[in-house]
């Protein structure tokens, strides 16, 4: 009877101690956990079915292992993202000198890592011959375009160029030195039995005003102390049937005055770099004729950097200017230019 009655009284002794004191309870496979002068707890509850036992080291410091910081906001990364609308300086990584390794598919490491943060130095690695991908600029595109590393002896840096480059240039090595590889910008060359380069327009282009405009596309970088020969095909109409007859005229642009150009049009028409309003076309007001001009010419260019042949065009102020004026369009299709360098 004793016993029987020492045992209520303990039961009771607990039971007050877990809903008063409020201290923890253990209840078959959880704990309660009441924060003071609350009646509200925390729950941690284990996994209905284990296959062994689990044990869970805790820091050996003072710290906060999860927190949310209010908003949505968490001091740790959540899985499906995190709202980044709180603290100012948001970071994901290793504050120590270990590397972080992205991983992801089947497998043990390293099968699956996909990319590394280096700890030692201000680089990026994937793993196994991996892409590096960029997708085209199209909603619900499939297509991309990738760079990759081949099969080599030895690491190899590469260094990009530091300016923009020149019409039709071409990415080549400047400067190599061990395994460094410095890439610039140069100009093609079609001396020495090479082919000669061929740039078709892109696009038609519309002269409307008298002003001079660049004709797109049909320029070369030329490289200091080089000859080069050119020849330029425009095919040329007016925007419209009828109206005022149309003119075209030419200059030369971004050539400077240390070049010496000489050229002859198929209207019989010769020129240098300085002879400027050089009538190039003509379309009557008849009719919506189409005209096809040829530009052949040799250039030498004795200045101390690269610089560019330029052809520039307007319609020029003969082709009227009133309510009938057309504009005039150069045809993308056989407007090209071929060069080499001599």
């Amino acid at each position: 009877m004793q016993i029987a009655l020492r045992c209520i009284v303990a039961g009771i002794t607990l039971l007050f101690l877990g809903t008063v004191v409020q201290a923890q309870t253990l209840i078959g496979g959880k704990i309660q956990l009441f924060s003071s002068g609350a009646t509200s707890h925390t729950l941690i509850i284990t996994p209905p079915v284990l296959s062994g036992n689990v044990t869970y080291t805790l820091p050996t410091s003072s710290g906060t292992l999860l927190v949310n910081s209010g908003s949505g906001v968490s001091n740790a990364w959540l899985l499906g993202g995190n709202d980044l609308s709180g603290p100012a300086d948001n970071r994901i990584g290793s504050t120590t000198a270990h590397d972080v390794v992205l991983i992801a598919g089947t497998g043990a490491a390293p099968a699956n890592d996909r990319l590394t943060i280096l700890s030692g130095t201000n680089a990026i690695t994937n793993h196994d011959g991996g892409e590096l991908r960029f997708a085209e600029p199209t909603a619900g595109g499939s297509n991309y375009s990738a760079f990759k590393a081949g099969t080599q002896g030895n690491d190899i840096t590469y260094t990009l160029p530091a300016a923009t480059p020149g019409t039709n240039d071409v990415l080549t090595a400047t400067a190599v030195s061990g395994n460094d590889v410095t890439l610039g910008w140069a100009a093609p060359s079609g001396g020495g039995g090479l082919t000669p380069v061929t740039v078709e327009k892109s696009s038609n282009q519309i002269f409307s005003n008298n002003g001079y405009a660049n004709v797109t596309d049909l320029g070369f970088t030329m490289k200091p102390g080089k000859f080069y020969k050119f020849t330029i095909v425009l095919e040329m109409t007016k925007n419209n049937v009828g109206g005022n007859a149309v003119e075209g005229q030419l200059e030369w642009g971004g050539t400077p005055n240390t070049s010496v150009l000489n050229y002859v049009t198929s209207l019989g028409e010769t020129g240098t770099r300085t002879t400027d309003n050089q009538d190039i076309a003509y379309i009557p007001s008849a009719g919506q004729q189409t005209v096809t001009e040829r530009i052949t010419g040799i250039i030498m260019y004795s200045g101390t950097a690269n610089s560019n042949f330029q052809l520039r065009m307007r319609r020029s102020a003969g082709g009227g200017g009133g309510a009938n004026s057309r504009n005039l369009v150069i045809n993308a299709t056989n407007s090209y230019i071929t060069y080499y360098e001599l």
